[in-house]
């Protein structure tokens, strides 16, 4: 408080992207085996493949989040991970935010690192797009294309 009145802050989600995780180990043993194709010098960390194997963990997001005094023009920025969780025997599917983790970022990171190059070399994904480059297409169209060529791949029909 200064002079009586509240500090009164603003919050606001720049930027969000969504990465879809698959249970069963096709599609943890997929994920870990392309990172490191690719270059990736981190293992994933067995807990958290554990977790996408079993289905806690159904989907990945990064959100970049801007915060400061609302009288004031200058703003924080902060990268959070977010894992979308199954809801309860009533409840749908929930984002929540992750602390600060190693494990979780390394996660993101093989999934952002495994998804740009599909964006590159990937015939279904490129005919998704309907561009013979990701360049020029929106972010949310290329990873919904993702998204579509690994449900075909990875979904478990029923």
């Amino acid at each position: 408080r200064s002079g009586g009145s509240p500090t009164v802050w603003a919050l606001e989600v720049a930027r969000v992207e969504t990465y879809p995780t698959f249970p069963g180990p096709a599609f943890s043993r997929f994920l870990s085996e392309q990172a490191r194709e690719l270059g990736m010098r981190t293992f994933l960390p067995p807990e958290v493949m554990d977790q996408v194997s079993s289905g806690a963990i159904l989907g990945v997001g990064e959100i970049e989040m801007r915060f400061g005094r609302a009288e004031r023009s200058g703003r924080n920025t902060e990268l959070r991970v977010a894992y979308l969780t199954p809801g309860g025997e009533r409840s749908n599917p929930a984002w929540r935010i992750q602390g600060v983790s190693r494990s979780a970022n390394v996660l993101l990171q093989a999934l952002r690192t495994v998804t740009d190059d599909l964006l590159r070399r990937d015939d279904r994904v490129l005919s998704c797009m309907g561009s013979p480059s990701p360049v020029g297409v929106s972010r949310a169209v290329q990873l919904a294309c993702i998204r579509k060529v690994w449900t075909a791949e990875f979904e478990t029909p029923g």
